[in-house]
Protein backbone atom coordinates (compact mmCIF):
# COMPACT_ATOMS: atom_id res chain seq x y z
CA UNK A 1 0.00 0.00 0.00
CA UNK A 2 2.85 2.37 0.83
CA UNK A 3 4.37 1.90 -2.61
CA UNK A 4 1.07 2.66 -4.35
CA UNK A 5 0.58 5.77 -2.24
CA UNK A 6 4.12 6.89 -2.93
CA UNK A 7 3.65 6.47 -6.68
CA UNK A 8 0.44 8.51 -6.41
CA UNK A 9 2.43 11.27 -4.69
CA UNK A 10 0.70 10.73 -1.34
CA UNK A 11 4.01 10.77 0.51
CA UNK A 12 2.70 11.39 4.03
CA UNK A 13 0.27 8.48 3.82
CA UNK A 14 2.95 6.25 2.27
CA UNK A 15 5.39 6.93 5.09
CA UNK A 16 2.68 6.15 7.64
CA UNK A 17 2.15 2.75 5.97
CA UNK A 18 5.88 2.00 5.92
CA UNK A 19 6.32 3.02 9.55
CA UNK A 20 3.40 0.88 10.66
CA UNK A 21 4.68 -2.09 8.64
CA UNK A 22 8.13 -1.67 10.19
CA UNK A 23 6.67 -1.58 13.70
CA UNK A 24 5.09 -4.99 13.11
CA UNK A 25 8.61 -6.53 12.96
CA UNK A 26 7.58 -8.97 10.25
CA UNK A 27 9.68 -12.16 10.12
CA UNK A 28 10.26 -11.88 6.36
CA UNK A 29 13.63 -10.12 6.16
CA UNK A 30 13.29 -9.38 2.45
CA UNK A 31 10.02 -7.56 3.14
CA UNK A 32 11.59 -5.62 6.02
CA UNK A 33 14.48 -4.66 3.78
CA UNK A 34 12.12 -3.38 1.13
CA UNK A 35 10.17 -1.34 3.67
CA UNK A 36 13.33 0.39 4.84
CA UNK A 37 14.64 0.78 1.30
CA UNK A 38 11.43 2.48 0.22
CA UNK A 39 11.55 4.80 3.23
CA UNK A 40 15.16 5.65 2.38
CA UNK A 41 14.13 6.50 -1.16
CA UNK A 42 11.38 8.84 0.06
CA UNK A 43 13.79 10.54 2.47
CA UNK A 44 16.42 10.96 -0.24
CA UNK A 45 13.87 12.46 -2.62
CA UNK A 46 12.98 14.98 0.06
CA UNK A 47 16.61 15.96 0.68
CA UNK A 48 16.82 14.29 4.08
CA UNK A 49 20.03 12.41 3.36
CA UNK A 50 20.98 11.64 6.96
CA UNK A 51 17.63 9.95 7.58
CA UNK A 52 17.84 8.18 4.21
CA UNK A 53 21.21 6.75 5.22
CA UNK A 54 19.72 5.31 8.41
CA UNK A 55 16.97 3.57 6.45
CA UNK A 56 19.43 2.30 3.81
CA UNK A 57 21.58 0.82 6.59
CA UNK A 58 18.55 -0.88 8.12
CA UNK A 59 17.59 -2.26 4.70
CA UNK A 60 21.13 -3.51 4.20
CA UNK A 61 21.10 -5.33 7.54
CA UNK A 62 17.79 -7.01 6.75
CA UNK A 63 19.03 -8.09 3.30
CA UNK A 64 22.29 -9.35 4.81
CA UNK A 65 20.41 -11.55 7.29
CA UNK A 66 18.04 -12.86 4.62
CA UNK A 67 18.62 -15.64 2.12
CA UNK A 68 18.56 -13.16 -0.76
CA UNK A 69 22.23 -12.47 -1.44
CA UNK A 70 21.46 -10.41 -4.55
CA UNK A 71 19.72 -7.73 -2.50
CA UNK A 72 22.57 -7.54 -0.03
CA UNK A 73 25.18 -7.28 -2.78
CA UNK A 74 23.17 -4.47 -4.35
CA UNK A 75 23.27 -2.35 -1.17
CA UNK A 76 26.78 -3.25 -0.06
Amino acid sequence: MGRNLSLSNHITEATECYIEADRLQIDDLLYRGRINSNMAHICAQNNNDSLALIFYERANEAYKESDYEWYYERFK
